[in-house]
């Protein structure tokens, strides 16, 4: 505005006067230059922008630990972070909820018959366990147990729930009980 009216003509005392504005204040304006920080901060702006737009998995821990590889300079993880705030940009990353493969039965549950045993010489029990791999599928664990000498005496890993005995064994064991 000041510009359009000193192009048609008018004197700057005459400007400043009409719009209230002290001399000294314009004169600042015009040697007015944004700081390093600033500067530094607007091209960081950027930088962050730029590597959220590619990856926008990364959350303000990965971005920090790019720049610093990129720029080899010294930068805080939260200086990322209130970056990304300004900017109103965040991780679209979620946690992946993984579904545990069920079983369904339609037996009543069984009473614990160990629970009065006083001698647990010829007691042996099983549990089957999941188990997620890292290429995201399940394997069950089947062990086969003995409390009082508190050793697996055979165990199997499989992809399906069988029946059939398999797997590593250990024959010390003489014909134990098993309470199913």
């Amino acid at each position: 505005m000041i510009q359009d009216q000193l192009s048609r003509g008018h004197r700057i005392t005459v400007i400043l006067q009409a719009l209230r504005i002290p001399s000294s204040t314009y004169y600042d304006w015009l040697k007015w230059h944004p700081k390093s920080r600033n500067r530094r901060r607007i091209k960081l702006k950027e930088l962050v922008q730029v590597l959220w737009q590619r990856r926008k998995f990364y959350g303000y821990v990965r971005i920090a630990k790019r720049i610093r590889k990129l720029l080899k300079c010294r930068l805080s993880d939260r200086t990322i972070w209130k970056v990304m705030r300004e900017l109103g940009i965040q991780s679209t990353m979620y946690r992946k909820r993984s579904k545990k493969p069920t079983t369904t039965t339609d037996m009543p549950q069984k009473p614990n018959l160990m629970r009065h045993l006083a001698d647990l010489s010829e007691v042996v029990t099983t549990d089957i366990t999941y188990i997620q791999l890292i290429n995201q599928k399940w394997v069950y664990l089947a062990t086969a147990y003995d409390p009082k000498a508190r050793k697996v005496l055979a165990w199997q890993v499989g992809q399906q729930m069988t029946q059939e005995p398999r797997g590593r064994t250990d024959s010390s064991v003489n014909s134990p009980r098993l309470y199913f």
